[in-house]
């Protein structure tokens, strides 16, 4: 356990992400037939609305947040968070390269108050575009529960939180969710640039398992990570078929 003058002398870093999730073990955070993209080199990124009301002037989405990071080596990754204008369906780009993109979150909403079209990013490809993450219309944030240690870290705890999806009420003492935390060690630059990675069916090793019941469920960890190491959460509803709501918050701080 933290110290209270550890947890003093720590910085605390909190990743979130949210699924609907019935029956099969699924990543959190991750559509159907999601991958998570590291390139083979950084890339300069381009983004655009299937709308035009997606921009300075129109009613829906004026800005997003992207938070991903460039790959500088082996064993150092560079985390960037960078807000970018909406153009609607032209094209803007990213003031940074990207090795890999975590996030996606609307900054700044007209009077719609959510993106009226989808917002894709991209990478340049020949003489066209390859499509890295689609943020859906009317969606808001694209977040999963991928992780990637920028330097040492440890997993000080995890957050389960379940709710049925159709506003009924739960009882806490029938629904139980597996949680699984997966890791996979520090790769080398480039490593997934052939295939990308796809978290439903990749072989990361289980570092943890949790039966969670309806509600939130707090869990103490304290498993370390080295730099690079990647993790994220998947889950499943080993009591019935019923789809419910599970999001995850994974407590981390420097070592």
């Amino acid at each position: 356990m933290l110290t209270i003058q550890e947890h003093r002398e720590n910085n605390f870093t909190v990743s979130r992400a949210q699924s609907t999730v019935n029956n099969v073990l699924s990543a959190i955070g991750f559509g159907s037939g999601e991958k998570f993209y590291v390139m083979s080199e950084p890339e300069i990124l381009s983004v655009k609305s299937s709308d035009a009301d997606d921009g300075r002037a129109g009613s829906g989405a004026k800005s997003l947040i992207i938070k991903g990071a460039r790959r500088v080596n082996n064993d150092q990754i560079d985390y960037i968070t960078e807000t970018l204008e909406l153009n609607g369906t032209s094209y803007v780009t990213t003031a940074y390269q990207y090795s890999e993109i975590y996030s996606i979150e609307i900054e700044q909403y007209g009077s719609l108050g959510i993106n009226k079209g989808n917002i894709t990013i991209s990478k340049v490809l020949g003489e066209g575009y390859e499509v890295l993450f689609t943020l859906d219309a009317l969606e808001g944030v694209k977040k999963n529960s991928l992780f990637v240690a920028p330097l040492s870290m440890g997993i000080k705890q995890l957050n389960v939180f379940i709710n049925s999806v159709d506003g009924d009420k739960i009882d806490f003492t029938s629904v139980f969710f597996e949680v699984i935390i997966k890791k996979l060690p520090a790769l080398p630059f480039g490593k997934f640039s052939s295939l990308a990675f796809d978290p439903d069916t990749s072989p990361g090793a289980q570092i943890a398992r949790y039966m969670c019941s309806g509600g939130v469920t707090t869990i103490e960890m304290y498993d370390y990570l080295n730099p690079s190491d990647i993790i994220y959460c998947m889950a499943k509803n080993v009591t019935n078929t019923d789809s419910y709501t599970v999001s995850t918050e994974v407590v981390l701080y420097e070592r």
